[in-house]
């Protein structure tokens, strides 16, 4: 998701931008990673950071709690 500027929800936000992505466990919804910046920034490298790393988060979490890392 990405909210810049006043289209956060928090007033405080208002001046910046957030870039968010989740992460779940099967199929439902465990947490969330973002990136609070300045409105004019490099939006196509921040998501594809953010993305990169919830991607990172979900094969971590999927080989940990699905039995296929278990030693």
């Amino acid at each position: 998701d990405i909210y810049i500027g006043n289209e956060n929800k928090s007033r405080e936000l208002k001046d910046c931008s957030l870039i968010t992505a989740t992460y779940k466990f099967n199929g439902k919804l465990i947490g969330r990673i973002g990136v609070i910046g300045p409105t004019r920034m490099d939006y196509n490298n921040v998501i594809s950071t953010v993305k990169s790393i919830s991607d990172a988060i979900n094969e971590i979490i999927s080989l940990n709690f699905n039995g296929e890392n278990k030693e």
